[in-house]
């Protein structure tokens, strides 16, 4: 159980790394900041937003109603996952895709700058 804690939180600490460079990266754009504030997020305060965006998929056992049930299904492995339509969830990764998109074509740049800079390639 010793290393299941251990995996749990170095997993954890990689999210939380990877929500924070989300964050940085979004929160360096004002015009993405400013979205942050739109609905359906409307984010009083975008520099307080940790990057954390909700997962793709609702979680696993979650029954849609298919079965007449609510909530957790006993017949679960007979669902299948169903996709988080969430507006906000929506909104996060476009934003954030956004902010990705800006960072590699501005690496790009930075990288054919680089190559125009060395002696012998102008």
């Amino acid at each position: 159980m010793h290393d299941l804690a251990r995996l749990w939180h170095t997993a954890a600490e990689q999210a939380k790394r990877e929500n924070a460079e989300r964050a940085a990266r979004v929160l360096a754009h004002p015009d993405l900041v400013e979205r942050l504030r739109q609905e359906p997020a409307a984010m009083q305060d975008p520099h307080g937003w940790s990057g954390w965006i909700p997962p793709r998929t609702e979680p696993e056992g979650m029954c849609d109603g298919g079965c007449g049930r609510s909530g957790r299904c006993p017949r679960h492995s007979e669902h299948r996952t169903r996709i988080n339509q969430s507006a906000i969830r929506r909104q996060l990764v476009d934003i954030a895709a956004e902010a990705m998109r800006r960072e590699q074509a501005q690496l790009a740049l930075d990288d054919d700058q680089a190559v125009d800079d060395q002696p012998g390639t102008t």
